[in-house]
């Protein structure tokens, strides 16, 4: 009965079913679409917050972790809170140790590490191609490879390992909070005071196009999925009116409300999976080459948005089909 009226629909009514799947196909387009520009949104966010944070100190002349400690511990008292991380930059093999504020996350091996320890990047460049179980070697010291972070900028070490045989190349301040110009300035101030022979690089400045977090492209793409989600509905029920006979036909020859109610929602859950397989080919093929080309998205982030477009579809379909079945049984009773 289902392939009969999925038949049917399309050998009578061509242009409409084409116009129907068409405009499911462009809801679910839009409704990826919407999902990835905003993970691409929040990714954004978190690399400009980032480098709008972060101070740096860079060091002409070897400087050694005893001469620093006590610069480090007047940073600490004084700016108490408001800094979310400080670290080091280690000699020339792309080391780095934190006082505090470091990535916690560790994609491969051991999740707590010594002093022997390295947690190397999966970035062959900056890992110089070393595995798990390797040994990593300074010009200072060996580490044992026991962890791994994906495609992090840099290898890291604990606090603990280095000693005064280390030269420390620069220092890495992040604020916990986006500084305004002013602030800017007198913490740069403040650092070049504490630090007369290093050269103090600030953060980016401040964008106020990018912290307004508006998206004309983003509303655009929302305001065309309920627009047409509206026009899907409306189509629906012209649908459902136009086989209103057959409906009662199929009651009269036996068919109950729950079977005729079961085969119209089957039925439209196979032309709104269909629109979304097409969609999803659609969006991995097009529109993820065309914007996306930088950022690598899995299929789960197609899959999600197609899915509750899905639920969303059939949750606004499900009170027409019960008025209809309604009507049915009444209609039923006067043919009777």
């Amino acid at each position: 009965m289902i392939l009969t009226s999925i038949r049917n629909f399309i050998k009578n009514q061509k242009l409409f079913f084409a116009i129907f799947i068409i405009l499911q196909i462009l809801a679910v387009i839009s409704a990826q679409y919407s999902y990835l520009d905003n993970i691409q949104k929040e990714n954004d966010w978190i690399i400009y917050v980032e480098e709008a944070t972060i101070f740096k100190v860079e060091f002409s002349e070897d400087i050694k972790i005893s001469q620093l400690n006590s610069h480090i511990q007047k940073i600490q008292n004084n700016y108490r809170n408001k800094i979310s991380s400080i670290s080091i930059d280690i000699d020339d093999s792309n080391l780095r140790a934190y006082y505090f504020g470091q990535n916690k996350v560790i994609n491969y091996g051991k999740t707590e590490i010594s002093a022997n320890d390295i947690i190397i990047s999966t970035n062959t460049n900056i890992s110089n191609g070393k595995q798990l179980g390797d040994v990593f070697e300074t010009s200072t010291k060996k580490f044992n490879v026991t962890s791994l972070r994906t495609d992090a900028p840099y290898n890291e070490i604990l606090l603990e390992s280095v000693n005064n045989d280390f030269n420390i190349n620069s220092l890495n301040i992040t604020l916990s909070f986006l500084p305004t110009i002013s602030q800017r300035m007198a913490f740069t101030e403040y650092l070049q005071e504490l630090f007369p022979n290093g050269s103090v690089i600030e953060p980016n400045h401040r964008s106020s196009s990018t912290e307004t977090k508006f998206s004309s492209e983003l509303t655009s793409s929302i305001c065309l999925l309920l627009l047409t989600i509206v026009n899907i509905i409306f189509m629906f029920r012209y649908i459902i009116l136009k086989r209103k006979k057959s409906y009662i036909i199929a009651r009269l020859c036996g068919a109950t409300k729950k079977q005729i109610f079961i085969t119209t929602l089957t039925e439209y859950f196979i032309y709104c999976l269909t629109s979304c397989l097409f969609a999803t080919f659609i969006t991995k093929i097009v529109i993820m080459p065309i914007f996306y080309d930088e950022v690598f998205f899995s299929l789960d982030a197609l899959l999600l948005p197609a899915c509750a477009f899905m639920m969303m579809c059939i949750c606004t379909i499900l009170p027409l089909l019960v008025q209809n079945s309604k009507l049915h049984m009444i209609q039923n009773k006067v043919v009777k």
